[in-house]
């Protein structure tokens, strides 16, 4: 037999695989389902990090009012 090349997945095929998860909207109880590769959902799992990150580091603008 080969070396066993064609039965072992490509690396990449994790990546390429689809995960679904079940999501509520705020105002209903119904359930929505999405469904991305897992490279996709890594990617908006940083950039939601990466905006939480940019609000908590954003400087406090002065709110009061000179009288």
């Amino acid at each position: 037999m080969a070396s066993g090349t064609a039965d072992t997945p490509p690396a990449d095929a994790a990546k390429e695989k689809k995960v679904c998860k079940r999501t509520q909207r705020t105002g209903t109880r119904f359930y929505t389902e999405i469904c991305k590769t897992a490279a996709e959902w890594a990617a908006i799992e940083e950039q939601s990090k990466r905006d939480a990150r940019e609000m908590i580091d954003r400087p406090l603008q002065n709110t009061q009012r000179d009288n």
